[in-house]
């Protein structure tokens, strides 16, 4: 819905892109990895028994269920200002849940899947919860377009019209969090519709940017975002508008990859695709996943200390053992491994990067 705002004209082009290829959206490991997080989520709220998680996944989604109650808590005290007990999080046998679930708006011409609602069964409150496993910062909860639209088709399929929704994104800081009423339900169902009504008009104007070309499919088919590839790649910006530069070499990347992954793809299903063009395969790497096996397969030859100076320790991970081992809690064993490390652990910084600047507002802020 963000995207269609910024560019409405991506939507319709986005639906010819996939007609005319096999492209099913953007995904990676990172997206995967999310995937499975919300699996062990929606697990964990519907209460299914759990498939095995990985320690990485599980990790992640007590994060995410522990930023939860914190936006369960900050809703409790917002709602008990306006009269409404909300019971603990522990107890949330008499709450409605949904996960999930997708809704649709009255006239059925758009729709929305959240990832948690809790909502009280009598009709009086909804909190909706968007969670994100991965690092890239997302839109501030009171100017985010998705939960915006989430909590409208909320209220066109309960009623409800007195809705908080959140972000919990643990890598990315403390939730965010915004409040809906009836009022600013019906201004957001209205701003929706116009937005819906111009998405779906032929020849409406595309407007690329970083925001709107992250994650569009037809970025292929996107004249306006390859002409701003050009104005980038051959300098037509002025050289004084920094902002726009970086926002144009951003949208400039995104048709780089595009371009390289069709010519990648290309090449997969015909060598010759491409004159001048070939694949290299990728290298080969040899990895020794667990140290201490392999140490007892070669101890009679290599000596401890000359097999651990070929290691390389994962300080993440041992700071996570040794919490464990010594009871403590990460942030504790942390300070405990360090005393203990002492001179052998160098704290290094890496070099700055330029990234976007973000205005967050903090579960304090929530009224």
């Amino acid at each position: 819905m963000e995207r269609i705002a910024l560019c409405p004209g991506s939507f319709l082009l986005e639906q010819e892109a996939l007609k005319r290829s096999d492209r099913s959206g953007n995904s990676n490991e990172f997206a995967e990895f999310g995937t499975k997080v919300a699996q062990c989520l929606e697990r964990h709220f519907t209460g299914q028994a759990q498939l095995g998680p990985t320690p990485e996944v599980l990790a992640a989604a007590q994060k995410m269920i522990k930023h939860t109650e914190i936006v369960y808590d900050a809703a409790a005290t917002a709602f008990a200002a306006r009269g409404v007990i909300l019971q603990p999080f522990i107890e949330l046998g008499g709450v409605g849940i949904l996960v999930e679930k997708r809704m649709w708006s009255a006239d059925m011409t758009y729709s929305g899947r959240a990832d948690l609602i809790l909502y009280d069964k009598g009709g009086k409150w909804a909190i909706i919860v968007d969670h994100k496993s991965g690092w890239l910062p997302v839109t501030v909860a009171a100017d985010n377009w998705q939960l915006r639209t989430l909590a409208v088709l909320l209220r066109t399929k309960t009623g409800i019209d007195d809705i908080l929704v959140a972000i919990v994104q643990p890598n990315h800081g403390p939730p965010t969090m915004a409040g809906f009423d009836k009022q600013t339900l019906i201004l957001a169902e209205q701003t929706i519709g116009v937005v819906v009504r111009d998405a779906m008009t032929p020849g409406i104007h595309r407007s690329p940017s970083p925001k709107a070309c992250r994650y569009c499919n037809g970025i292929n088919l996107c004249s306006e975002a390859y002409a701003l590839f050009m104005n980038a790649a051959t300098g037509r910006i002025a050289k004084d508008d920094i902002g726009t530069a970086l926002d144009a070499c951003e949208v400039a990347e995104m048709v780089i990859e595009d371009i390289r992954g069709s010519a990648k793809k290309a090449l997969e299903a015909n060598p010759k695709a491409i004159p001048g063009w070939k694949l290299k395969p990728g290298a080969i790497r040899n990895v020794v996943e667990n140290a201490a096996m392999a140490f007892a397969r070669v101890k009679d030859i290599v000596d401890a200390k000359t097999f651990t100076a070929c290691c390389t320790i994962k300080f993440g991970e041992l700071v996570r053992a040794f919490s464990s081992a010594a009871k403590l809690s990460v942030v504790d064993g942390k300070t405990a491994l360090k005393g203990r490390l002492a001179e052998l652990v160098e704290e290094k910084q890496n070099k700055p990067s330029l990234v976007r600047a973000e205005v967050r507002d903090t579960v304090g802020e929530v009224e």
